[in-house]
């Protein structure tokens, strides 16, 4: 008999963080999720704006395509980052299969989701590849992440408490 928490295999990445670890560079921030109201690209992109405002050096990784019926929403997304001057704080990589891919080399995943989510399989891959996780809740991040030791959980469509947990 093998327990498998939560149907997620620890990922294989090569130079994966056991923990925060001080580096050259912009923090690298990965965001998994399809393009979506619900996922909050837009949350991280207005705290992306503000951080830069303020000095911080991030670079987000966007990872996710958009269905047909939200293609006006990438549209925005990509709109919003040239209007506030984010163009090379963002990489869009569009969909994506490949855990070790998404999560090697980042430094945190967040999941700006702006309603709660059932269960976040995002939150549950970041941290099987080592990396701690800035995600809303309530919802299934709440049930994952041990708030303040393994992330943080931030309240819905909250930039300032996104900027603030990655900043921490």
């Amino acid at each position: 008999l093998r327990v498998v928490h939560d149907g997620v295999d620890p990922v294989d990445v090569p130079g994966a963080p056991s923990g925060p670890a001080p580096h050259d560079g912009p923090l690298e921030i990965v965001c998994v999720g399809r393009i979506h109201p619900q996922k909050g690209q837009q949350v991280m992109i207005e705290a992306l704006a503000s951080a830069t405002a303020a000095g911080h050096d991030w670079r987000v990784h966007f990872w996710g395509d958009a269905l047909p019926e939200h293609a006006h929403l990438l549209a925005g997304l990509e709109d919003e980052v040239r209007r506030n001057g984010l163009v090379d704080r963002v990489v869009w990589h569009g969909y994506g299969g490949d855990a070790a891919s998404m999560y090697g080399g980042m430094d945190v995943a967040v999941v700006p989701s702006t309603w709660p989510e059932g269960f976040s399989l995002v939150t549950a891959e970041a941290q099987a590849a080592g990396l701690p996780a800035v995600a809303t809740g309530p919802g299934g991040p709440s049930d994952i992440i041990d708030d303040g030791v393994t992330g943080r959980i931030v309240p819905f469509d909250d930039a300032a408490a996104v900027v603030a947990a990655l900043t921490e």
